[in-house]
């Protein structure tokens, strides 16, 4: 939002630096004559001026001159253009000729030629093609006619077989040669085609695999539809590590073997995975061969911080948490408190303690951090919370604690603080749709006082002449450009400052 002036600006011969005149990509309505604005938008970029009636251009209808191919420019302002002089032209005062091509010694052939420069004569020539070397003019080209033979340098051309093919020799220049390609191990080459051999045996959605003793691809016990690979045999998988990355692992066999070959009880069995957000700890299930004799096989759950190898390090026996439903049995479904004592609390703002004595009896209790008083919860009768403020003076914690204003204090505050502004301060209503200079009577008895405006309407500052007239009145000026101020229009704030 620009600053708004609503009286002129006197720089009293100062200079107006670095100084932008306004962009806009249209001219402004209800312009004033002598206002400027530059036009921003594309193939304009030109200032304007209005003179009473239009807006005029101030760089005039030409804006700039450059000399194009064959002329040179003198002068910036008053510009002349000449056309300069090259080879074979002549410049001058008022036209431009051919100069010095003999043009003047050549005589119409009465066929198509080429008009050349013959360097070496010094002058200008007709060129004729000859159809004997196997160039001939047709109407407007120049093209390759018939070339013989005795024009060329060989008269035959030799090809070689490359890789995967067979022929080649030399053949005379317009005759045609043919090459085979060479059917190796796996290939067949008919006579319009090049396939597979043994291919018309190959099932769709089967893997393939070679077949060296006949040297072809044959169909194997393994399928693919896209969706779905199967094995029509047994699978054995020779490796470290076998990995899975589905969801769900079906299997219908109804028992699983593990360490296969084990004849030592060395190896511990079983199956872990990595904790929730934990790459650390593993969840481990596994017969323990170290802790185990070969008659008694035991499996243990628990979880270890390093993933599992022939053995499992680093393990921590560990506890079934689930839902439990039914009746717990034993001393669980028997026993009327625990039979240790224990207390269990919780601290912060407030502490709550809850004890068992190892008997029947619970006590519990809530202390508020503020007060130390013992309630049964935050907020009762008997806490006294303290009141705590922060930086600004706004309360921090809760308080129960009512203040009290009565309404005589309040009329007394306000009346105070008013009868304070009104020996440091004056507003008033400027405008009457006539006039352009209002004297305001402030009565502060100081000429340090500091003026401020602004439009009733938009609640803009605006800027115009203020003239502390005397230390009681302040007289301000609107230039009336482009209207005079109207009823109300502006505000007036005056503040002393001594």
């Amino acid at each position: 939002m620009a600053i708004k002036f609503v009286s002129s600006i006197n720089l009293n011969q100062n200079e107006l630096q670095n100084a932008v005149v306004q962009n806009l990509a249209s001219a402004p309505g209800s312009p004033l004559e002598g206002q400027v604005y530059y036009d921003s938008s594309a193939g304009d970029k030109s200032i304007y001026f209005w003179d009473g009636s239009s807006w005029i251009d101030v760089g005039g209808d030409i804006r700039s001159v450059t000399a194009g191919a064959g002329l040179t420019q003198t002068g910036t302002r008053d510009v002349t253009l000449n056309v300069g002089q090259g080879v074979g032209l002549q410049v001058n005062v008022d036209d431009v000729q051919l100069y010095h091509l003999g043009l003047e010694d050549l005589t119409d052939p009465g066929a198509d030629r080429i008009f050349f420069w013959d360097d070496s004569a010094g002058a200008s020539k007709f060129l004729e093609a000859s159809t004997a070397t196997g160039i001939r003019i047709t109407t407007t080209s120049l093209e390759l006619a018939s070339i013989p033979n005795a024009s060329l340098t060989n008269s035959s051309v030799t090809y070689t077989a490359g890789a995967g093919l067979t022929g080649g020799g030399t053949v005379a220049l317009g005759a045609s040669a043919t090459f085979d390609i060479g059917a190796g191990t796996g290939i067949t080459v008919n006579a319009d085609d090049v396939q597979l051999k043994n291919a018309g045996a190959l099932t769709n959605n089967t893997v393939v695999k070679w077949d060296s003793g006949n040297g072809q691809l044959v169909n194997t016990l393994m399928t693919d539809d896209g969706s779905t690979v199967t094995i029509g045999g047994n699978l054995t998988v020779n490796g470290t590590t076998t990995t899975i990355n589905s969801t769900i692992v079906s299997i219908s066999d109804n028992m699983m073997q593990y360490a296969n070959g084990n004849v030592d009880n060395t190896v511990d069995i079983g199956f872990f995975g990595n904790y929730v957000n934990s790459g650390t700890k593993y969840a481990t299930f596994f017969y323990d061969a170290s802790a185990s004799s070969s008659s008694e096989a035991s499996f243990t759950l628990g979880h270890a911080t390093s993933a599992p190898g022939n053995t499992v390090t680093d393990f921590t026996l560990g506890r079934l948490v689930a839902n439990l439903t039914g009746e717990l049995t034993g001393n669980a479904s028997t026993a009327t408190a625990l039979q240790t004592a224990r207390t269990i609390s919780i601290s912060g703002d407030a502490t709550w303690t809850v004890t068992f004595d190892g008997s029947a009896n619970v006590t519990a209790a809530l202390t508020l951090a503020n007060s130390g008083v013992t309630a049964g919860s935050y907020g009762l009768a008997g806490s006294v919370p303290q009141i705590t403020f922060d930086a600004k003076g706004r309360a921090t914690a809760a308080a129960n604690v009512a203040i009290a204003i009565t309404a005589s204090q309040v009329t007394d505050f306000t009346t105070a603080v008013q009868a304070v502004i009104d020996t440091t301060g004056a507003v008033a209503n400027v405008g009457d749709g006539e006039a352009i200079a209002f004297a305001i009577t402030h009565n502060l008895n100081s000429r340090d006082v500091m003026v401020q405006i602004y439009d009733n309407a938009t609640y803009d500052t605006v800027y115009a002449d203020v003239v502390r007239t005397s230390v009681d009145v302040v007289t301000v000026t609107f230039s009336g450009v482009p209207t005079v101020p109207s009823a109300n229009a502006y505000r007036v704030l005056i503040q002393r400052v001594s």
